[in-house]
């Protein structure tokens, strides 16, 4: 006897129906993102580049994942130490072999997962960063612990929007570590000299201070370590930058820390050694890389749902566009 469907329910709203139609939705955008990366990269190669070839700095990737993973993080007003997802530490190995050697990979998060652009920047800043090499200098009289000069780090987000930071404002960076490296990065400026690396690692040395204490006189656990979104500068290549977008702009708002001498070249697009430059859906993508003075290392391109509605329904060109701009 032929089994009748139920009439409480229509048809292909059941569990299993529901589960196939995601299966399918997320092959769909595998294919999609596969075809895309070939493209882009037969494009890539069929361009004739007539220009000096990049130089590229020949980063030692595995240094900063060993750096990355001794840096304790928190949930936002948590004291537990929190630890990388894999996805996120997959996301950040791709961002730095990108950096090293100008290649396109995609990375697909599974399950799907919220991903924020500006927090694989930060990440792979701390990274960087904590991988310099240790050596002594003598400073009135006693050697101290310093390190050598960092590579630098710069990267474009697309397409670009305010959700990209909600994520990397959720998870502080405990500060004892991430201060005791930038202070040592100073210690190479104690004898003279000044740039916007210095400006930079000042900034970040003083999150050592911090304890938790508000300019109310209150202390807060939100408060004691610096959040992932203010460890890089973001911008628009050829915009302002908003007032939530400079190093420690949340900590400096929140606590004392803020009555400090600095130059400020750490937070200016053009001389920045570490900044995210971000560019929106309905910008003109030539003119914004054309707006940016120090070449960008990677292009992190976010193709996850949200962005893709961004772009609209043409979302594969206008990704393949900006990809190709960028080369």
């Amino acid at each position: 006897m032929a089994r009748h469907r139920p009439f409480d329910r229509a048809p292909g709203t059941d569990l299993r129906d529901r589960q196939l139609q995601r299966q399918a939705q997320l092959e769909k955008r595998a294919g999609l993102t596969s075809k895309l990366s070939v493209k882009v990269s037969r494009q890539a190669a069929e361009t004739t580049v007539a220009s000096t070839p990049v130089e590229r700095i020949d980063r030692n990737v595995e240094g900063y994942m060993a750096a990355l993973a001794v840096q304790p993080f928190h949930r936002l007003a948590s004291l537990e130490v929190a630890e990388l997802t894999p996805a996120y530490r997959r996301l950040v190995r791709s961002a730095a072999e990108v950096a090293r050697d100008g290649s396109a990979q995609v990375v697909m998060p599974w399950p799907p997962t919220r991903i924020s652009p500006s927090a694989i920047a930060a990440l792979l800043a701390i990274g960087v960063v904590g991988s310099a090499d240790v050596e002594q200098i003598l400073i009135e009289g006693e050697w101290s612990n310093t390190r050598k000069r960092a590579d630098e780090l710069r990267a474009v987000v697309f397409p670009y929007a305010r959700s990209t930071h909600a994520l990397a404002r959720s998870v502080q960076v405990d500060r004892h570590l991430l201060g005791e490296v930038h202070f040592e990065h100073l210690k190479r400026y104690l004898t003279g000299g000044a740039d916007a690396a210095k400006d930079y690692h000042q900034v970040l040395a003083r999150v050592r201070g911090l304890s938790g204490r508000a300019k109310d006189g209150m202390d807060y656990a939100e408060f004691e370590h610096p959040i992932l979104d203010e460890i890089v500068p973001h911008g628009s290549p050829s915009g302002a930058r908003p007032s939530n977008s400079s190093l420690l702009w949340r900590t400096r708002s929140k606590t004392d820390i803020a009555t400090h001498k600095r130059s400020g070249e750490a937070d200016h697009p053009a001389m920045a050694p570490y900044y995210l430059y971000t560019i929106r859906a309905g910008d003109r993508p030539g003119a914004e890389l054309r707006a940016i003075q120090r070449a960008p290392d990677l292009l992190i391109l976010d193709l996850s749902k949200s962005a893709r509605d961004r772009l609209g329904w043409n979302w594969q060109k206008h990704a393949a566009d900006m990809v190709a701009t960028m080369r």
